[in-house]
């Protein structure tokens, strides 16, 4: 594999791994988990970039990341338990009868 497909492969598996870890609706802050490490990461790379430190190309990168893999666990979680109380629902209107 070359360079230009691991850059698209990486960033979709990281998608697709914040939207498994945001459908648990146990543990909500499995979710979390991703957000925490993009931020890690793009903070211990901008520290350790030499002389290319652009803080407005560094602050965009980071909150556009952090806005998508927020809106993915919130979106996901609130799914997640809407589903849930539909079948808890269902569940009650059958013992109910």
């Amino acid at each position: 594999m070359n360079s230009d497909s691991l850059d698209v492969i990486i960033p979709l598996l990281i998608v697709a791994a914040q939207y498994i870890l945001s459908r648990n609706i146990k543990r909500k802050y499995l979710g979390a988990i991703l957000p925490i490490a993009f931020a890690l990461f793009m903070f211990y790379q901008y520290l350790t970039s030499a002389g290319t430190k652009d803080i407005w190309g560094f602050l965009t990168i980071i909150i556009v990341g952090e806005s998508l893999l927020l809106e993915i666990w919130d979106e996901q979680f609130k799914e997640t338990r809407t589903k849930t109380k539909q079948e808890l629902d269902k569940i009650k209107a059958k013992n109910s009868k």
